[in-house]
């Protein structure tokens, strides 16, 4: 027989559905015979409720006794009986598999979905008197799969189930086992260029500032040894700007910057690349204004500009 200590008798408890081994009440203890205005009551601290089984069922027997009067007029009156039947339900016990993680990777086209922890994972949920004799069944195996390859935040579909097994007075009907839900994150790939070959030459005249205009330059490149595509996919990568180390003419080195990825599934991890170009020097042009006019022997003079600088 299955006890549990009777609750709040004498309060108004709605029936519900319960886990095994609990009790619902589902009406009102009340005395009938007392006299109106008798100082006497339904003393409920002592009372027990029991199942005749602890196993899962709807309407169960429950067997109640240890029920007492109390109050200043209890000693008038004799309960006819401090036993009597009613009936609960026992609903079946969640049990959760804990222990099982999904493993977050960078994006690689495919939706496979490596899972982690299947030799470790366990029961969660179990009731005290069931330890030993409720167990879990796993898969040999268990891996997953997501409904697409895209960098994301996926619930896992898994290839396997899980059971439970029961020994000894213990059943498999007692509980409702609840197979694993497992979450990923599939993260961005990050690609590295490497091996830029530009369509031409870095040259410009020089003009004051560091920057030469990019429009008109396409370019060849290659991916570093595991930072690349999958499946020939096209980022969409694009010059964004090309900065000479100094403003001056001359043979400087200038530093390539990437931009685009049109493809979420990516991520530049190295955004820019180092080559050479070339600042050429600017032509300056010298206007001379007429001399003066001078006298045998003396200087001659004249004034002049370069672009705006005036001599």
């Amino acid at each position: 027989r299955h006890t549990r200590y009777w609750r709040d008798w004498s309060s108004d408890v709605c029936s519900s559905d319960l886990l095994p081994g609990d009790v619902s009440y589902s009406q009102r203890a009340t005395i009938d015979g007392t006299i109106n205005g008798d100082g006497v009551a339904l003393d409920t601290s002592s009372a027990t409720a029991t199942f005749l089984d602890r196993h899962v069922g709807p309407g169960k027997q429950v067997d109640v006794s240890g029920l007492t009067l109390s109050g200043d007029d209890a000693s008038n009156y004799e309960l006819t009986s401090n036993v009597f039947t009613t009936s609960a339900n026992i609903t079946p016990a969640p049990l959760n598999v804990s222990g099982l993680s999904a493993q977050d990777r960078n994006y690689n086209g495919t939706t496979d979905v490596a899972i982690n922890g299947l030799a470790d994972s366990y029961l969660d949920g179990v009731v005290s008197a069931d330890n030993a004799q409720i167990t879990l069944s796993k898969p040999l195996t268990l891996t997953g799969s997501i409904n697409s390859p895209n960098a994301d935040y996926y619930q896992v579909t898994l290839d396997g189930t899980f059971s439970i097994n029961a020994s000894g007075d213990s059943q498999v009907t007692d509980y409702t086992l609840i197979q694993p839900q497992l979450y990923v994150y599939i993260n961005q790939a990050p690609l590295r260029v490497e091996g830029v070959t530009l369509s031409k030459p870095l040259v410009k005249t020089y003009d004051g500032n560091q920057y030469f205009d990019p429009s008109g330059i396409t370019f060849t490149y290659t991916y570093k040894d595991g930072y690349g595509t999958y499946f020939g996919e096209d980022p969409g990568i694009y010059i964004d700007s090309i900065q000479a180390d100094s403003a001056h003419a001359g043979s400087r080195n200038a530093t390539i910057y990437f931009d685009g990825l049109d493809n979420g599934n990516y991520y530049l991890d190295t955004a820019s690349f180092d080559t050479t170009a070339t600042i050429s020097p600017k032509d300056a042009t010298i206007q001379i204004s007429s001399p003066s006019d001078k006298t045998y022997g003396s200087e001659i003079t004249f004034a002049g500009k370069i672009g705006r600088a005036h001599v």
